[in-house]
């Protein structure tokens, strides 16, 4: 090994993570081999250590003590991504309001105008209805948005 893992003070494992990036073409070296260049770019925190690292998905494994969680993690958040991709071009239907609508993974959505911005609505069966509580400035801005909360809604309530 090399980069960080070699020099004395730089904690091992123990790591939390933090987020992750899609850096896209904008690729960097991890920071802690430094010996590869990363696309999808995990931040991890250290109680011991000053700075927040960005690193690629092998030595988030080892810094975390964890080989299945951080593979697991990038590959649901490239999933993510590419269900993001085609969001807009899936198969949206017209309400008998004229609002766009689709139903996935167990959410009625629907996208309608309020004055000259749209907004929208999630609904599951077995909560409320959830309006958005922000304005866009076209229908594809909130469609995108509301794709955002059922990612959100789906991991916290109910994954």
């Amino acid at each position: 090994m090399s980069g960080l893992w070699d020099q004395k003070g730089i904690p091992h494992n123990g790591w939390k993570f933090l987020d992750m990036e899609d850096l896209e073409d904008d690729r960097i070296f991890c920071q802690m081999c430094r010996g590869v260049k990363i696309r999808y770019a995990h931040s991890l925190r250290h109680p011991n250590y000053p700075e927040t690292l960005v690193v690629g998905c092998e030595c988030a494994a080892k810094m975390e003590s964890d080989y299945t969680l951080a593979k697991s993690r990038e590959k649901k958040f490239i999933n993510i991504l590419k269900r993001k991709k085609k969001w807009l071009s899936r198969n949206w239907r017209h309400s008998s309001n004229g609002n766009d609508y689709i139903n996935t993974d167990g959410f009625n959505i629907v996208i309608f105008q309020k004055g000259s911005h749209w907004t929208g609505r999630l609904k599951n069966k077995d909560t409320e209805c959830i309006y958005s509580l922000n304005y866009y400035n076209t229908q594809d801005d909130a469609k995108r948005a509301a794709f955002d909360r059922l990612i959100e809604l789906k991991d916290h309530y109910f994954y």
